[in-house]
């Protein structure tokens, strides 16, 4: 049976059918010359002719990853929707572990050009925001964040039994350059974003921001797709 040269980097299965996978892990080149090589692989939707290989499974190891750094920070993307709340609470129950920051990344692509806190951070981003004082309605109201109860409930889950920290930064703008611009500028170790679920249509007009992001940045990104259950 002919394998698939990202073998070499998979060893374990996501704990969720529901997750697809994007891992920037460096690929020895495919087997053989034949550029139809990884139509075979089951594995893989491209990375033939990607210029920086990257593997593309439904699969990665996390072990390796949950052992690459003591003090790890962990993106979360939140626009508040079902789909990013679902991905902040596979986040908090298969990554987080003991002593890692927790980035919570809220982006406002609709906002006045007079707002004080964008003329102060709009170019760089909010400063690191720490959850207790996110929590205080004032700094709420001058960031445009929500007192949004099961958003708060896995935070504070984070906190007390994974012993994580919980910081937010806001962004204004595009929320797919934002999010990119996140990993260099914080930096993070790792991603986790929500998937809207657009039609093949939509996404060829509109594009899909975590399809976007997954392909620009330069750490391991998970992309977790709402069950159809919790969509309903």
């Amino acid at each position: 049976m002919e394998h698939c040269p990202c073998d070499a980097h998979v060893s374990k299965f996501v704990p969720s059918p529901h997750i697809a996978d994007r891992s920037n892990f460096s690929l020895p080149p495919p087997l053989g010359s034949s550029p139809t090589h990884h139509s075979k692989c089951a594995r893989l939707k491209r990375c033939h002719e990607r210029k920086k290989p990257s593997a593309i499974c439904i699969r990665v190891d996390f072990e390796l990853f949950k052992s690459m750094n003591p003090d790890r920070k962990i993106g979360l993307a939140l626009d508040y929707s079902a789909s990013s709340k679902y991905a902040l609470k596979w986040a908090v129950d298969n990554i987080l572990r003991e002593g890692d920051q927790l980035v919570v990344l809220v982006v406002h692509k609709e906002f006045s050009p007079d707002d004080g806190q964008y003329q102060l951070f709009g170019k760089y981003g909010s400063p690191l925001i720490p959850l207790k004082e996110e929590e205080e309605p004032g700094t709420q109201r001058r960031y445009g964040l929500k007192s949004d109860e099961d958003v708060q409930s896995l935070l504070h889950e984070a906190v007390s039994s994974k012993k994580a920290t919980v910081v937010f930064k806001v962004y204004w703008g595009d929320p797919k350059e934002n999010i990119c611009k996140s990993v260099s500028d914080i930096p993070l170790d790792f991603l986790v974003m929500g998937c809207r679920g657009l039609s093949a249509l939509r996404r060829t007009f509109m594009g899909s921001v975590s399809n976007y992001v997954s392909n620009s940045v330069t750490c391991p990104v998970t992309i977790v797709k709402l069950p159809q259950n919790l969509s309903a």
